[in-house]
């Protein structure tokens, strides 16, 4: 007896018809069991470069953001405390320009209320751990500080007062440009996209500033924009001028785990080498202040 199988197409005339006319669809047959494919090894670089590194933790960054909050918790908890903090601290343009120019400063530790301080300390949070470990404490407190203050006297000239450490943060925004700008061929594309990234933050703040201000009803609530815009070219100027310039000087490597090691240096470390710009930085924020001073008085 012969297998069903083995019988002539031709006695069926259908499932010829199946065999001849119609393939079998690829589909239909079974499945292939596949090998999934071995994972590639990541392939070890030749040369790396080690960069100066000031401080392995940023505190500086911390104990600002801790100070930020304190002082706005304190207003929080207590109606009389808030309102002592702003009726002492608050940058306002006649009395900063009349006897009060302490208010540079104490303004930039004031927030108005949840949201300002949390965006301003994020930014903080988020510049510090970068800045602060490169740039070395000294010259972060002093981009931070200083790039501040020149929001504040910005803002004071064109007679724009306010409140919060967004001058600050945006010279620190200023600062991580211009450094990573600097230093393209170091960070590559992990930089670039760092860089576009800020640019972005610093755009949407800007725009979100004039939308406000233009939309604001009479007596509403302001945003100061000068006082962004004075932080951002007092911590370009600021960086320009002391932070920190990467050189890789011609050396034999280190070798560790067969990679060449490559140690770079900082050819910006020198306090002498600030000195002149940090005067004359100050200088120009003390015009800057004497020119405030007799618009506001007119």
């Amino acid at each position: 007896m012969t297998h069903p199988t083995d019988n002539d197409p031709a006695q069926h005339p259908l499932e010829a018809d199946a065999q001849h006319a119609h393939p079998r669809h690829p589909l239909d047959q079974a499945p292939v069991q596949r090998k999934a494919a071995p994972a590639q090894p990541r392939k070890k670089p030749e040369q790396l470069i080690r960069l100066p590194q000031r401080v392995k933790k940023p505190y500086a960054t911390y104990v600002l953001l801790g100070l930020n909050i304190a002082i706005f918790v304190v207003g929080l908890l207590s109606a009389q405390a808030n309102e002592w903090l702003l009726y002492h601290g608050v940058n306002i343009p006649y009395l900063t320009t009349h006897g009060e120019p302490w208010r540079l400063v104490t303004s930039m530790f004031l927030h108005a209320n949840i949201m300002h301080i949390f965006f301003n300390g994020y930014a903080l949070f988020y510049l510090g751990k970068l800045l602060e470990p490169l740039f070395g404490r000294t010259r972060f407190l002093l981009i931070y500080f200083l790039g501040g203050l020149g929001g504040s006297v910005l803002g004071t000239l064109m007679n724009e007062g306010g409140l919060g450490a967004s001058g600050a943060v945006f010279a620190l925004w200023a600062g991580e440009l211009l450094y990573l700008y600097r230093n393209q061929g170091l960070y590559g594309e992990w930089g670039r996209q760092r860089m576009r990234q800020s640019m972005i933050f610093m755009g949407l703040n800007f725009a979100y500033g004039l939308f406000v201000n233009l939309t604001a009803e009479a007596g509403g609530t302001l945003i100061g924009n000068f006082a962004h815009l004075g932080g951002l070219i007092g911590g370009a100027l600021l960086t320009y001028a002391i932070g920190p310039r990467i050189h890789i000087p011609p050396q034999t490597p280190t070798i560790i785990n067969d990679i060449k090691v490559y140690d770079a240096e900082d050819q910006n470390a020198s306090l002498t080498n600030w000195l002149p710009w940090l005067v004359a930085y100050g200088i120009g924020l003390l015009i800057i202040m004497v020119v405030a001073a007799q618009i506001i008085s007119l």
